[in-house]
C-alpha cells in the first residue's frame, strides 16, 4: 500500500511519468516471481532476484534523491539506467554474502540515502553531482560547509520516503536464506561475490560500458541523467594510462625541437632584460566572475563599476575556468603549471592526487630570475593539500588564516578589505628583504565571496531588476561581487603610488552555481539542456593585467587559465620557458582548453573526444608533457621548465 501511494505521489509530483512508474512495477513483479520460483526450487540462488529485485527499487530512489525525478530512457547508446541498477544490485549482493537478505537491505537504503543526499547537495553547492575523488575533498569541504544552507524541495522528501517505504517493503519480502545443507548455505555466500566480481570485472575490464557508449570521454553531460553511472563513468578513469606513443624516443624529440624553438622565440617587453625587474602580484579572486557574460539581464545597481573602467589602461580579458562553484585548487593548478585539466580525470583535483615530487612552475621560473615568493590566503591551511604542494612548488614563505591573530569574517569568510590591506602589508616586507635589482612575487588568494549565498541578516545591494527578491542567491552572490570591486579600487590606488614598477593580475577562478531560474532568466531559454558552447559559458571569468607605470589597454578577447602565466610574464617583460613558449604557440591554435572542451582559433567549439581535438597533433604533445611532468618522475624533463637566457 505504502510503496502504491510512492508511485501515485511520483507520478502527481512530475517525478518519474506513468510509463517509467508502470515499467518499474512490472520489472519488479517479474524479479518477485523468480524470487519465489528460486526459494522453492534452488534456495542458493535466491539472492540473485532479490539483488536484482533491490537494484532497480534503490535506482528510483538513488535517481530521486540525486536528481529529483528518474526514468527509463536516456540520449546514451547503451543501457544506461539498467547498468545503474545493476551496480545497486552489486552492492545489494555483497552484502548478502556478509548478512544475508535484511541486512543487505538496510546496508543498501543507507548507501543510496548517503550517496543520493551528497549528489543533491553537491549539485546545489558546485553544479555538479558527486564523484569517487570527492572522498579525497573531504576534509576541505567541512572547512567552508558552514556557509552553505542546503534547500530541501519536495521531491527530496518524497526520495526519502520513497527509499524508507521500499526498504520496508523489501524487508517484508525478503526474511532470508532457507538452505538447510552447509553446501547450500556456503554456495549462498560464496555465490553472491562470485556474481558481483564477475559483473565488476565484465564492466571495468572487458570494454563492455565503452561498446556500448557508457564511458567517459572529456565531456560528461550525457551521463549526468544517471548519477549512478555518472560516478562508476568518473571512477573509472581515476587511472590513467600513458598517451599513445608515450617513450623516452618520442619525449627526446620533444625536448629537442622545444629548446630549438624557444631559442628563436626569446622576447621580452622590456627595451633592457638587465634592468629592473617589476615586482609582480597575483590576485586569484574566490569565485569573482562578470555574471553579464552569462546573458541578457539587468540589475538595479552596477557590480563592476570600477573594473569597467580599469579596462581603460589594462592587458583584460576573459579566461574559462575548468571548474564552476568549488574546486578553486584546480584553477590554481592550471595558472601556476600551464597544464590543463582537460586530460584529468572528471573531477579531479590534481594538489591532492598527483602532485607528489618537485616540478617547474610559475614559481620557479620566477624565482630563477632573482624574485622572492609568497603565497597569502585567508583560509586555513588544512584544504586542498596546499601545505604540501606550495611546499613543492618552491614558494619561500605561506601564509594562511591561522597565521594571524585576527582576520574580519564576513559571512564566515576573510573580507577582501582586510585580505588586500594584508597583502599590502606582505608586500612591503617583501620588498623590504630583497635588493633593489631582485624581484618580488606574491600569489594571493581571496576568500570573501566563497559559495553559500543564503546567509540570513546580510542586505543586498544589488538585485536583479523586475524579478527583486526572485533569486536570492544571485543578489547576494552580486553585491558581494560590488564590495570586491569597491576593495580593488583601493588596492589599485595604493600602488599608483608605488616608485617601483608593480604588475599586479587579477582574475577570477570560477563561477558560482547560482539558482536555475536565474540562469534561465540569463540565456533566455530552459537552461536544462544546453549547448557545449552556452554551457561554457558558466565557466568563464574576467581577468586584468595593470602597471602602475601604464600599460597599452588591449581586449585579449576569450582564452583560458592555462594560458593565464604566460601572458602574464609576457607583460612584464621576463624571460619565459620552452614549455611556456610551446604553449603561446599551442594557444594559436587552440585559443581555450579546459576540462569541459577546446575552442580553436576559428571560435568553433570541441568536445574533447571529438577527432578535431584528440587527433590534433600540438594537443598530444601537450598531453605528453603534462604527462611526464605528473607521472613520470624518473623521466621527468626539468630542462622544459627553466629559462631561456
Amino acid at each position: 500500500m505504502l510503496a502504491a501511494g510512492c508511485m501515485c505521489a511520483l507520478a502527481a509530483s512530475g517525478g518519474a511519468g506513468l510509463a517509467d512508474l508502470a515499467a518499474t512495477a512490472a520489472v519488479l513483479a517479474v524479479f518477485y516471481l523468480l524470487y519465489r520460483l528460486a526459494r522453492r526450487y534452488c534456495a542458493a540462488l535466491e539472492w540473485l532476484p532479490e539483488a536484482l529485485f533491490c537494484g532497480v527499487g534503490f535506482y528510483v530512489a538513488a535517481q530521486l534523491l540525486s536528481l529529483g525525478e528518474f526514468g527509463w530512457s536516456s540520449t546514451a547508446d547503451g543501457p544506461l539506467h539498467e547498468l545503474g541498477a545493476g551496480w545497486i544490485a552489486f552492492i545489494f549482493a555483497v552484502l548478502y554474502a556478509i548478512g544475508r537478505a535484511r541486512f543487505a537491505v538496510i546496508g543498501s537504503a543507507a548507501v543510496v540515502l548517503a550517496f543520493g543526499t551528497a549528489n543533491y547537495a553537491l549539485t546545489q553547492f558546485r553544479g555538479r553531482p558527486f564523484l569517487l575523488i570527492d572522498f579525497e575533498s573531504l576534509k576541505t569541504a567541512l572547512n567552508v560547509s558552514g556557509s552553505y544552507e542546503l534547500e530541501i524541495e519536495p521531491v527530496f522528501v518524497l526520495g526519502v520516503i520513497w527509499l524508507l517505504a521500499f526498504s520496508l517493503l523489501a524487508w517484508r519480502l525478503f526474511p532470508g536464506c532457507v538452505c538447510a545443507h552447509k553446501i547450500g548455505r556456503l554456495c549462498s555466500r560464496l555465490l553472491p561475490l562470485a556474481g558481483a566480481a564477475i559483473y565488476f570485472y565484465v564492466c571495468f575490464y572487458t570494454g563492455f560500458m565503452y561498446r556500448n557508449g557508457i564511458y567517459m570521454n572529456w565531456n560528461d553531460n550525457e551521463f549526468r541523467s544517471s548519477s549512478v553511472m555518472y560516478f562508476i563513468a568518473t571512477a573509472s578513469t581515476l587511472d590513467i594510462d600513458p598517451p599513445e606513443n608515450y617513450d623516452e624516443e618520442t619525449l627526446d624529440g620533444i625536448v629537442l625541437h622545444l629548446m630549438e624553438n624557444a631559442e628563436e622565440n626569446k622576447y621580452y617587453a622590456s627595451l633592457d632584460p638587465d634592468g629592473e625587474k617589476p615586482d609582480v602580484i597575483v590576485v586569484m579572486s574566490e569565485s569573482f566572475s562578470d555574471a553579464r557574460e552569462l546573458g541578457e539581464f539587468e540589475t538595479d545597481n552596477d557590480f563592476l563599476s570600477f573594473f569597467d573602467e580599469l579596462e581603460a589602461e589594462t592587458v583584460h580579458g576573459h579566461v574559462y575556468s575548468s571548474v564552476i562553484g568549488g574546486n578553486t585548487a584546480n584553477s590554481e593548478y592550471e595558472f601556476l603549471t600551464g597544464d590543463t585539466c582537460a586530460f584529468l580525470p572528471a573531477g579531479a583535483v590534481a594538489y591532492q592526487t598527483y602532485i607528489n615530487y618537485p616540478v617547474g612552475t610559475l614559481v620557479s621560473t620566477l624565482e630563477s630570475q632573482g624574485y622572492s615568493s609568497t603565497m597569502f590566503h585567508p583560509h586555513w591551511s588544512t584544504g586542498w593539500n596546499r601545505i604540501q604542494v606550495y611546499g613543492l612548488f618552491g614558494f619561500d614563505q605561506t601564509y594562511w588564516r591561522d597565521s594571524f591573530a585576527y582576520t574580519p569574517l564576513l559571512r564566515g569568510y576573510t573580507t577582501d578589505e582586510w585580505d588586500y590591506e594584508k597583502l599590502i602589508e606582505l608586500y612591503e616586507d617583501a620588498r623590504a628583504a630583497q635588493e633593489d635589482d631582485e624581484g618580488v612575487f606574491l600569489f594571493n588568494i581571496t576568500m570573501q565571496n566563497h559559495g553559500g549565498y543564503t546567509t540570513r541578516g546580510f542586505d543586498s545591494t544589488v538585485h536583479v531588476s523586475g524579478h527583486e527578491g526572485k533569486f536570492p542567491v544571485t543578489e547576494q552572490y552580486l553585491s558581494l561581487i560590488r564590495m570586491t570591486d569597491e576593495d580593488t579600487r583601493a588596492l589599485i590606488d595604493y600602488f599608483r603610488g608605488v616608485d617601483r614598477e608593480v604588475i599586479i593580475l587579477f582574475f577570477g577562478d570560477h563561477q558560482p552555481n547560482l539558482e536555475k531560474g536565474f540562469y534561465d532568466l540569463a540565456f533566455g531559454h530552459d537552461t536544462s539542456k544546453l549547448q557545449l558552447s552556452e554551457f561554457e559559458r558558466k565557466y568563464i571569468t574576467p581577468f586584468y593585467i595593470w602597471s602602475n607605470k601604464g600599460l597599452e589597454a588591449r581586449d585579449e578577447g576569450y582564452t583560458s587559465i592555462n594560458y593565464l602565466s604566460q601572458l602574464l610574464l609576457e607583460t612584464a617583460g621576463l624571460e619565459n620557458t620552452p614549455y611556456g613558449y610551446f604553449l603561446s604557440e599551442l594557444q594559436e591554435r587552440w585559443p581555450v582548453i579546459n576540462a569541459n572542451g577546446a575552442m580553436d582559433a576559428s571560435g568553433e567549439w570541441h568536445y574533447l573526444s571529438d577527432d578535431a581535438v584528440a587527433e590534433d597533433e600540438l594537443l598530444g604533445v601537450y598531453r605528453i608533457l603534462q604527462y611526464n611532468r605528473l607521472f613520470d618522475p624518473s623521466g621527468y624533463r626539468a630542462e622544459l621548465y627553466e629559462p631561456v637566457k
